[in-house]
């Protein structure tokens, strides 16, 4: 957990570096995310921590340790890395939102995830950072389901 402001700060910046000049191609999924409306909201939402990440008051970076570096290694194996650290982690989001403590999955700061490293005393050869997820009290506590495709649309028994 990252509360001092100047880290906050460096880190936000590397964020939005990560959005303005990504190291990498980020393959966009095609997934319809819903109407245009919500869409808008969202791109709002993401406006707004774009001009005000550096203000949240604690940043979390959830990582997990690795034998080596393996960006380029098998599906299976990043499939297990990422499994070992997802679940903990949407635990934690949801242990928070419990608490009225508002949360958000980022990863643009990962296009300079060893510049975060250098500033988190990391070590960046046997630790992946995973996120950055600002936390901090909500604006309200009037919490609502979001917009879901019905699950017979989306799961399948037996067959696709």
């Amino acid at each position: 957990m990252v509360t001092d402001p100047g880290k906050r700060a460096a880190l936000a910046d590397l964020y939005r570096l990560g959005l303005a000049r990504p190291r990498q191609q980020v393959v966009r999924d095609g997934v319809n995310r819903g109407d245009p409306v919500r869409g808008q909201r969202i791109a709002d939402s993401a406006q707004y921590l774009y001009d005000h990440l550096h203000e949240v008051p604690v940043l979390l970076v959830p990582c997990i340790r690795v034998q080596g570096r393996h960006e380029n290694g098998s599906h299976v194996g990043q499939a297990n890395t990422w499994g070992s650290i997802l679940p903990a982690v949407w635990q934690f989001m949801l242990a928070a939102r419990s608490r009225g403590l508002g949360t958000a999955w980022t990863t643009p700061h990962l296009h300079y995830e060893k510049e975060a490293a250098e500033l988190l005393g990391i070590p960046y050869e046997t630790v992946l950072q995973t996120a950055l997820i600002p936390l901090a009290h909500t604006i309200g506590t009037d919490f609502r389901p979001g917009p879901r495709v019905a699950a017979e649309q989306i799961a399948h028994w037996d067959a696709w």
